[in-house]
């Protein structure tokens, strides 16, 4: 194992490297980070509302866990699909058959697991619709948060964003939630319990050496990730928290909107400026001796990006 200096190891390069980003970014950028083991903490236009698209599924999921933990809803309730539930877009309901009667509880994990849009409209409606959550993310003090409609496509309803959220009140968010300070500690464990499975990885985790299917558990628990990302047209977005080592704990929301391209495609300019900002925060406050092969994944736009910032 051969120690190698870090080429983001002082809040200059930091800095320097966060610039880049943004001004390579085509389209707008906001993020905010912690650094919830020293305080630290970093920003770019945190206080300004951005569209989450299904990011705003993680205040959802906060809120149904603290409606369940005051008895207002019941997790092992089962709740019949009906056909006019199904939606398209992200998600796994709209490719089996009505009839299915998931528990809330599994709706919950599919809501997260593959951002699955029907399932979150069942939820929404059942905790009470946007109103309610909202309401509950300005009782936390994270009035940014609001959430504006049910999921919808092709319809007047489907006017104008979802949701939408300052990075900063969503990094404060997921930061509560690595601390056990929402709902209770057995709620946070379950809910980062579901976040841990999530299956969009290919924003802030993209290029950090994350292995939650390695057989060797010291590799699956030396970087842990519990994230929800999102994806509009040109908009991404990812808002979660980074477990170091065991050492280290990052809460984190990063958006941007890379403007004209509106493909889903796996290398959208957008998924790539947001792992790199996942990159260069892991490599900035990784613990102890940092050894790059043991922390992220080496790859062309990483290399690219460093030499064209002087990194």
């Amino acid at each position: 194992m051969i120690t190698e200096v870090k080429r983001i190891g002082t809040r200059d390069q930091l800095e320097r490297a966060l610039d880049a980003i943004v001004t390579q970014a085509t389209g707008g950028i906001a993020l905010a980070a912690m650094n919830l083991t020293t305080g630290e903490t970093v920003s770019h236009n945190g206080d300004r509302p951005m569209p989450t698209a299904s990011v705003f599924k993680l205040p959802l999921l906060v809120e149904v866990f603290r409606q369940a933990e005051c008895g207002l809803l019941n997790l092992d309730e089962r709740v019949e699909v009906k056909a006019d539930d199904l939606l398209a877009g992200s998600g796994i309901l709209r490719d089996l058959g009505p009839g299915l009667k998931p528990t809330l509880r599994d709706l919950a994990t599919l809501m997260i697991v593959v951002s699955d849009n029907s399932a979150s409209n069942l939820l929404l409606d059942r905790a009470g619709g946007p109103e309610r959550v909202n309401a509950t993310m300005r009782d936390l003090g994270l009035a940014s948060i609001m959430i504006h409609r049910r999921i919808a496509f092709g319809t007047a309803l489907a006017r104008g964003s979802v949701a939408e959220a300052a990075p900063n009140d969503l990094m404060h968010l997921a930061g509560m939630l690595a601390r056990d300070e929402l709902v209770s500690p057995a709620a946070c464990r379950a809910m980062k319990a579901i976040l841990a499975r999530q299956r969009h990885l290919d924003q802030a985790s993209r290029f950090i050496a994350y292995q939650p299917h390695a057989s060797d558990p010291a590799r699956r628990e030396r970087i842990r990730v519990f994230n929800k990302t999102g994806m509009s047209q040109g908009l991404r977005a990812d808002t979660g928290i980074i477990e170091l080592q065991g050492d280290v704990v990052i809460s984190y929301s990063v958006v941007n909107n890379a403007g004209a391209d509106d493909s889903y495609r796996n290398e959208h300019p957008g998924d790539i400026t947001n792992a790199l900002v996942g990159r260069i925060l892991v490599e900035y406050w990784w613990p102890g001796a940092w050894v790059a092969e043991r922390a992220v994944w080496p790859s062309p736009y990483v290399d690219d990006f460093f030499a064209a910032a002087g990194l």
